[in-house]
């Protein structure tokens, strides 16, 4: 008997309690960085086009994404093709608002490229895409908020000059957005 008793006084006694919570699941989710562009394509449409032909045409870009981002516009020299009309097509472009592709309701609010318009002959389409082909070099760089929109006019005009007689053009222009720190 002794030795039983000796043998739980060893041994001692535990008596423990535990308890546990938790929060309720975490949830991360990332912003986003998108635009929208209306109408969806740029129509700068030149066929048959004499010496002094010009026109213009408008785009409305609208930044779709949650979080507030800057916009640049560029064009890639991979996006720029043909064989040598872009360096004989001066170009300018306006910033403002409104936005059908007619123009109609355009108001320029600034200007992209090209300040001193159509007598600026070397301000080409070859000529943007040198100084705007990439984010870091993009023109017009705005900061947009979340359903924020800017509208462009692009205006065009064939120069006169024999060398562009039978070449071909074609641009893709990009608008690029990159969220802004927080």
């Amino acid at each position: 008997m002794a030795l039983a008793a000796a043998m739980l006084s060893a041994r001692g006694s535990y008596a423990g309690f535990e308890v546990l919570t938790a929060t309720e699941p975490n949830t991360w989710t990332a912003g986003t960085v998108d635009l929208s562009v209306a109408p969806a394509s740029l129509q700068l449409s030149i066929e048959g086009a004499i010496p002094g032909s010009f026109g213009s045409t408008c785009t409305r870009v609208t930044s779709t994404g949650s979080l507030p981002a800057q916009v640049r516009l560029y064009l890639k020299g991979a996006d720029l093709g043909g064989d040598g009309l872009a360096s004989h097509v001066t170009l300018r472009i306006d910033e403002g608002t409104g936005g059908s592709a007619d123009c109609g309701d355009f108001v320029r609010t600034g200007t992209v490229y090209n300040t001193a318009g159509m007598s600026d002959t070397a301000k080409t389409v070859a000529g943007f895409s040198a100084v705007a082909h990439d984010y870091a070099t993009g023109a017009g760089s705005w900061n947009a908020a979340p359903n924020d929109q800017r509208s462009y006019r692009f205006s065009w005009q064939l120069q006169d000059d024999n060398a562009a007689a039978g070449r071909t053009l074609t641009a893709r222009f990009t608008w690029e957005a990159q969220s802004l720190s927080l």
